[in-house]
């Protein structure tokens, strides 16, 4: 199963008056897993986890600005 793994936060796009699921993924990692694996490895490496496939919103990757 393809789950990506690293920094992210979770909320809602509002447009109009509906509402869309979101996850906003920073320094991640796209790893093929076994379902039964995922949470061992998330706590592992001491980061959160989004699968795609069960997913049922937008994902944004995002780049960090230098400053």
């Amino acid at each position: 199963m393809k789950v990506i793994f690293g920094n992210m936060e979770f909320g809602e796009f509002k447009k109009g008056n509906d509402l869309y699921p979101v996850a906003l993924v920073y320094d991640y990692l796209i790893k093929e897993i076994e379902d039964t694996e995922i949470e061992i490895y998330a706590w592992e490496h001491g980061c959160e986890y989004v699968v795609p496939s069960e997913f049922r919103g937008e994902i944004y990757y995002c780049k960090g600005i230098q400053v």
